[in-house]
C-alpha cells in the first residue's frame, strides 16, 4: 500500500519517521498560512513607501511609441514593457533607492520544460500557472521523471526567488527545503 502526503507519493522508508514528518508539515502549513495573512499588509506597506497612489492618479496614455533602437536595446517586444507608466514606476523606484533584481540575484536562470510528464514522476515541474503571490501551488504541479529532464540547472533550491514573468510579475521567496 502506497502512502501519500499532499497527494504526493511518499517512499515506504519515510513512513517510519511519520511523526516527525507530520510535525514538519504542520509547521510549514502554519508558516504558510501566517504568510498569507501578512502578505496584503506587506504589499500595502510597500506600495505606500513608493507612493504608488500618486503614480496611479496620473492619467494613462492611450497611445505611446518607441524606436526600433528601443526595441533592440531592451530585447523586449511586448507593448506592456514600453508603456510610460512602467518608466514612471522605474524612475520612482530609483528615487527611493530600490535596487534592480540583477543587483540582488547574481544567478538568474530561466526554467525549462521536460519532454514528457507522468503522474508517478519523482520530479515536480513548476510552471507559471502554479506560481501565486504567496507561493507555489505544488499540489497543482505536473510531474516528470529524472530521465527526461533536459536541464538539471533549472531546478529550485532553498532560498530561491521565483518570478512569474508571464504578464504581471509575482515575486516571492520559496520555502523549498531540499533539491
Amino acid at each position: 500500500a502506497s502512502t501519500t502526503l499532499l497527494n504526493l507519493p511518499v517512499p515506504e522508508s519515510i513512513v517510519s519517521i511519520r511523526s516527525e514528518l507530520d510535525s514538519l508539515v504542520s509547521q510549514a502549513v502554519k508558516t504558510y498560512e501566517q504568510g498569507k495573512e501578512l502578505y496584503p499588509e506587506a504589499e500595502n506597506e510597500l506600495l505606500e513607501r513608493i507612493d504608488w497612489q500618486s503614480l496611479r492618479e496620473i492619467k494613462s496614455e492611450l497611445f505611446y511609441i518607441d524606436t526600433a533602437k528601443g526595441l533592440d536595446v531592451s530585447g523586449r517586444f511586448d507593448a506592456e514593457h514600453f508603456h510610460p507608466r512602467h518608466q514612471r514606476l522605474r524612475t520612482k523606484l530609483v528615487e527611493i533607492g530600490a535596487l534592480p533584481i540583477r543587483d540582488l540575484c547574481h544567478n538568474i536562470d530561466k526554467g525549462t520544460q521536460p519532454d514528457e510528464y507522468t503522474d508517478e514522476g519523482e520530479v515536480v515541474v513548476v510552471k507559471s500557472k502554479n506560481v501565486f503571490g504567496q507561493g507555489i501551488r505544488f499540489d497543482k504541479c505536473e510531474r516528470t521523471t529524472i530521465g527526461v529532464l533536459k536541464d538539471w540547472q533549472a531546478h529550485l533550491s532553498e532560498g530561491d526567488v521565483v518570478i512569474n514573468s508571464t504578464g504581471f510579475g509575482t515575486v516571492f521567496s520559496n520555502t523549498i527545503k531540499q533539491n
